[in-house]
C-alpha cells in the first residue's frame, strides 16, 4: 500500500498551531519519514514536507466544485464590495487593514460595503465604529449558512481582501463560483487564477485594481473570464482527479 499524508490546516497560523512544539514536530517528522508521498494543498508547504523527511511531495490544490455553481447573473445586478476576511485577531489575515481600505473606497465611490462579523461583540464593536461614519457599511452577523453566504456574496461586484496566510484560497474559490473577481490575497486560488489582481503587490496597486473593477465593465468582464477559465483548467474536480490518478499510479 502507498501511504499518502496531508495536513488538515495549511495556513501560516494553522502550521504554527499544529507543529509549534517539540513533541508535535518530532511526531510530524516521524510520519513524513515513513510515508511514500506528501500532498501539499498550498505550494509553500512543499519545502516543509521535504525538509521534514518526506521522500516525495506534490503540490495538489483543493479543487473547486463547479457543479454547485449558482446560475450566472448579469453584471448590472452586482454592486459594491464584500470583504473576504473576517478575523481581526489573526495578524496575517490583515482584516482591519482590509476593512479600512474598503471603507475608504466605499465612501469615495459611494458603493455599498459588506463585512461578515464572526467574532461576536468585540468584532462587532469595531465594525460598528466604521458603520457610524458610513451609511453604506453593512454588517452581516455569523453564523450564516453556506447558501445564504453565497447569496450575499453574489450581491456584490468584487471581493476584497489582503490575506497573507498562504491558505488554499476558499474565498477566492467562492468568488469564482459566484462569477466575481477576487482582489488581493496570496492563497493558492488567488495565485493560480486571479494573478492580475492579487498579491504579492503593494496595496495602492491592489486598490487601483479594485477601483477599476468597480467602475470599468470591460475590465471586470475580462478579469472574471480569465479567472473562470484558469480555474476550470487547473482547479476543477476533473483536472485535479486526473492528477490524483497519476500520483496513485
Amino acid at each position: 500500500s502507498k501511504i499518502l499524508i496531508a495536513l488538515a490546516g495549511t495556513s501560516s497560523h494553522d502550521i504554527a498551531k499544529i507543529l509549534g512544539d517539540t513533541t508535535r514536530w518530532e511526531f510530524f517528522r516521524s510520519i513524513c519519514s515513513r510515508c511514500d508521498l506528501a500532498l501539499a494543498q498550498v505550494e509553500d508547504l512543499v519545502p516543509l514536507f521535504n525538509e521534514a523527511g518526506s521522500p516525495s511531495t506534490e503540490f495538489l490544490p483543493v479543487p473547486i466544485d463547479f457543479e454547485s455553481a449558482p446560475a450566472p447573473k448579469p453584471l448590472a445586478e452586482f454592486r459594491g464590495i464584500f470583504v473576504g476576511t473576517r478575523e481581526f485577531r489573526i495578524p496575517a489575515r490583515r482584516h482591519l487593514e482590509a476593512v479600512t481600505h474598503a471603507d475608504s473606497l466605499s465612501r469615495r465611490l459611494q458603493v455599498p460595503l459588506a463585512v461578515l462579523n464572526s467574532e461576536g461583540r468585540d468584532g462587532g464593536m469595531i465594525l460598528k465604529d466604521f458603520q457610524r461614519r458610513n451609511p453604506l457599511f453593512y454588517i452581516i452577523e455569523a453564523p450564516i449558512t453556506r447558501t445564504d453566504f453565497l447569496d450575499v456574496l453574489r450581491l456584490h461586484r468584487i471581493v476584497w481582501q489582503l490575506d497573507t496566510t498562504s491558505a488554499p484560497g476558499r474565498i477566492a474559490s467562492d468568488s469564482i463560483l459566484c462569477g466575481l473577481p477576487c482582489v488581493g490575497g496570496n492563497g493558492t486560488v488567488e495565485r493560480l487564477a486571479c494573478t492580475a489582481v492579487c498579491g504579492p503587490r503593494p496595496v495602492p496597486q491592489l486598490l487601483e485594481s479594485a477601483e477599476r473593477l468597480l467602475t470599468e465593465d470591460a475590465f471586470w468582464t475580462e478579469t472574471v473570464g480569465f479567472s473562470r477559465d484558469k480555474a476550470r483548467a487547473e482547479l476543477a474536480y476533473g483536472a485535479v482527479s486526473v492528477r490524483i490518478s497519476a500520483l496513485l499510479g
